[in-house]
């Protein structure tokens, strides 16, 4: 039987493998463990002040997502302008990180390949999948 506590574990559990929804509900299994744990679920009835606070978190879930959205759009323009070729080989992101972590364009540029190499090994820039 599934408790509550079962369905808040399911979904910590999918919320820390950062799964959007589309990533869940395309998912089979894990969409049928989600459905069974809700029908089963013994939930409680949510307060005025709960759902006003929830309501709150939501909005700056949302404020947060759109700032990062308008940062990332910030970089990708200064990117494009102040280092076209290191974008178009790694990426907008990477770049950013390479630059920061050289200290800067210049610097990055005096650098053998070898070590920009190396940087990807020491896992400073680029992002792990998993």
């Amino acid at each position: 039987m599934t408790s509550k506590y079962d369905l808040q574990f399911l979904l910590r559990k999918l919320l820390s493998k950062k799964l959007c929804c589309f990533q869940i509900l395309s998912d089979e299994e894990i969409e049928t463990q989600l459905k069974e744990a809700a029908v089963i679920s013994m939930g409680t009835e949510v307060s005025d002040l709960d759902l006003s606070n929830i309501k709150e978190l939501c909005d700056q879930v949302l404020a947060l997502s759109e700032y990062r959205a308008q940062l990332y759009d910030y970089l990708k323009s200064r990117m494009n302008t102040i280092a076209p070729n290191l974008t178009a080989l790694v990426g907008e992101l990477v770049g950013a990180r390479l630059i920061a972590h050289g200290g800067s364009l210049l610097n990055l540029a005096k650098q053998p390949g070898s070590t920009i190499q190396i940087l990807g090994a020491e896992k400073v820039c680029l992002p792990v999948d998993g």
